[in-house]
């Protein structure tokens, strides 16, 4: 199972960067992209729960998406350590692009799955994602 999953991982990245080199982002930046245009003013820490990724790896890509006018930062005016992560114009431009990527590939993952078969896919990967969580608590 762990191949399968490693090779959906690997072909997703792939697929990705192929679809967005035009713009020079990559899939874990998108991933980034998206949600800061989903919730502007997110925290630094908040966004790191949610892409479930460390800090460290969150800041280069926020460091990168600030160089390339993507983002903007604010310091939070209660904790000096911390900032406010809003889009920029430039994000909102590309984030409908981003979208169609992510939808073409899902259309590809499931082609030739009914609609049922999806909602199970999707129900298994979610479960497994809590397992894998959970573990690492």
């Amino acid at each position: 199972m762990i191949n399968k999953i490693s090779t959906l991982h690997c072909k997703s990245k792939n697929f990705f960067n192929e679809q967005l080199a035009k713009h020079d982002i990559t899939y874990r930046q998108g991933r980034i992209m998206a949600l800061i245009a989903e919730n502007p003013g997110i925290s630094q820490t908040k966004l790191c729960e949610a892409i479930k990724l460390d800090k460290g790896t969150v800041a280069k890509v926020i460091l990168k998406l600030e160089e390339d006018n993507y983002i903007t930062k604010e310091l939070n005016p209660t904790d000096s350590r911390s900032f406010y992560i809003y889009p920029s114009d430039s994000l909102l431009d590309v984030i409908p692009e981003f979208k169609d990527v992510k939808k073409n590939w899902d259309d590809i993952l499931t082609k030739g799955l009914s609609d049922i078969e999806i909602q199970i896919f999707k129900e298994l990967l979610s479960r497994a994602e809590k397992n894998a969580l959970e573990y690492f608590k």
